[in-house]
């Protein structure tokens, strides 16, 4: 496999080769056995390595092809960059990072990755994606070995992932992680950083609590985890049918839903994707959607007319977010008049010849699968 070296100038160092890269900020704490050089001084945070499930992995074999099947950074990578590149350093004790030799592990790939698994999928920092085609570690170790035997430097090599693109200028800067190998058992082992996923912990609460049919409602969700805000994004899903998604925002996030859920009660479950240090998760909510406040407008077309005259009554139904359908019952006192079949929530009505005297003039709606009962009297004198 070829070998590329790089050699700072200043501080910056530049790749001599194809790999055109760059990334940003951000190194967590290291344990007491980090290799002696870490943290970098030119990293600019960590690397998580994962497999094809999306679970993290911190060993595996070298003959593994690939070893891992992604691997993210810690933080963003630099304004305007879409890919990054692995690669693997050769520790030398006698030279600074800068100078060590390196070799690629992988080809420049896109991201984020929406394609690959959870938590991977809701990553926007840098993400590398190896394939079968980019090797193993094996043959990369056996063209580049390190012959280092100093303390914290013997079977160890660095992993190193720089960001790119279109435009860009080369950086010397990247992000690192450290493994041990052991090429007579044929493993390798993460040394840097230390840091395993941690699990979430999902809260869940809808505003409004109980939202009426037609309405605006929204889930609101709360990630949590030891040591670190949580990242990424959060989906509710009915069954197999997503509802809708955010991204967090400080650890929170509002999920909008349809204003169109039927009235019932209805099992959500609200999943967090994960973060580079942080495990995805899911929760389960309980929505309950009721029916949608009617409201009835009873007119007369007179609030005073003759005996023998007759009165037109208009009936409109309404109701927050929905057109209501359904029928109106039309009665005078307790005499039923007519029921009446809505049409876009309105109905009218000619009442016959009234005797002298006032008349109590009730319009009941009889609700629906989305909206209450509602109902409305007016009087009417008859002169």
């Amino acid at each position: 496999m070829k070998l590329l070296r790089w050699v700072l100038t200043g501080s910056i160092a530049v790749l001599a080769a194809a790999l055109c890269l760059a990334g940003l900020t951000f190194s967590p704490a290291v344990a007491d056995s980090s290799p002696p050089w870490e943290p970098d001084v030119q990293g600019l945070g960590t690397l998580t390595l994962f497999d094809s499930t999306g679970a993290q992995v911190t060993s595996g074999k070298l003959s593994d092809v690939p070893f891992v099947s992604y691997v993210s950074a810690s933080a963003p990578g630099r304004k305007g960059d879409i890919k990054a590149t692995l690669a693997m350093a050769t520790p030398d004790h006698a030279k600074p990072t800068g100078q060590w030799l390196v070799s690629s592990l992988s080809a420049s790939t896109k991201y984020p990755n929406a394609s690959a698994p959870a938590p991977i999928n809701s990553f926007t920092n840098p993400v590398v994606t190896l394939g079968p085609t980019d090797g193993s570690l094996q043959s990369v170790i056996g063209a580049q070995p390190n012959t280092d035997t100093t303390a914290g430097y013997a079977n160890v090599y660095q992993l190193r992932v720089w960001t790119s693109g279109i435009g860009q200028p080369p950086s010397g800067s990247y992000f690192t992680a450290d493994i041990q190998v052991d090429t007579t058992a044929g493993t390798w082992t993460q040394i840097y950083p230390t840091t395993t996923l941690v699990a979430p912990k999902l809260t869940v609460s809808a505003s409004p609590t109980k939202p009426a049919y037609g309405s605006a409602r929204a889930l609101s969700v709360k990630v949590t985890a030891t040591g670190t805000t949580p990242t990424g994004t959060v989906t509710v899903k009915e069954g197999t049918k997503s509802l809708g998604s955010a991204t967090l925002s400080k650890g929170s996030a509002k999920v909008s839903l349809p204003k169109t859920l039927s009235v019932k009660k209805h099992s959500l479950t609200v999943s967090y994707g994960g973060d580079s240090l942080v495990l995805a998760g899911t929760a389960t909510y309980t929505l309950t959607v009721v029916k949608a406040t009617g409201k009835v407008s009873l007119k007369a077309a007179h609030s005073s007319v003759s005996h023998t005259a007759k009165d037109k009554l208009t009936i409109t139904v309404t109701a927050t977010g929905v057109v209501p359908t359904g029928r109106v019952t039309i009665k005078d006192g307790t005499k039923t008049l007519k029921t009446l079949t809505l049409s876009k929530g309105k109905a009218t009505y000619t009442l016959s010849k009234l005797k002298k005297g006032k008349h109590s003039i009730t319009a009941t709606y009889a609700g629906s699968t989305t909206v209450k009962t509602a109902k409305k009297t007016i009087t009417v004198t008859a002169t």
